[in-house]
C-alpha cells in the first residue's frame, strides 16, 4: 500500500512541476510581449528583420535566407520553419506582431531548431522543443 501511496505522490508531484514550469514559460513570454513595440505593417517587418537578425549575424549565419510575414489568419500563431529548399521563414500571428515575437521566432534559427514545413514531430522532438528550445528563444526575447 505503501509503495502505491508513493508512487501517485510521485505522479502528483511531476504535474505539479511541469504545471508550474508551462505556467512560469508562458508567463515570462506573456509579459515580454506586452511590454514589446508593436510591427505595424510588412515593410515595418522587413527593416525590423533586418535590424534583428544583424544581433544574430553570427549565430544564424550569412547564408541563410530568411523571409517574414505577419499573418492575416487570427488564428494562426507565430512561428518558423524551413521549407524543402533550405529558405527560412518567421511568420508572426496577427495579434503577435512585435518586436520580442520576432526576436524570439528568429533565435530559433540560431541552431536550427527549426521544423520543415507541415512535419510532424516526434515526441522526442516535441519534449526537446518544450524543454530546451522554447525556454531559450523565451529568455533571449525578454532581455534587451
Amino acid at each position: 500500500m505503501k509503495n502505491k501511496k508513493s508512487i501517485i505522490r510521485s505522479m502528483l508531484d511531476g504535474a505539479l512541476i511541469l504545471t508550474a514550469y508551462v505556467f512560469s514559460l508562458s508567463a515570462l513570454e506573456a509579459t515580454t510581449d506586452l511590454n514589446s513595440p508593436k510591427i505595424s505593417g510588412q515593410s515595418e517587418l522587413e527593416s525590423k528583420l533586418v535590424e534583428e537578425r544583424g544581433k544574430l549575424n553570427d549565430r544564424i549565419g550569412k547564408n541563410k535566407i530568411v523571409h517574414a510575414r505577419i499573418s492575416q489568419d487570427k488564428k494562426e500563431s507565430s512561428h518558423c520553419y524551413k521549407t524543402p529548399q533550405g529558405e527560412y521563414w518567421v511568420v508572426l500571428g496577427a495579434d503577435d506582431a512585435n518586436i520580442s515575437t520576432l526576436r524570439h521566432e528568429l533565435h530559433h534559427l540560431t541552431d536550427d531548431d527549426v521544423p520543415y514545413e507541415n512535419s510532424d514531430a516526434s515526441f522526442g522532438r516535441k519534449l526537446k522543443y518544450l524543454f530546451w528550445e522554447e525556454p531559450r528563444a523565451a529568455i533571449y526575447a525578454a532581455k534587451d
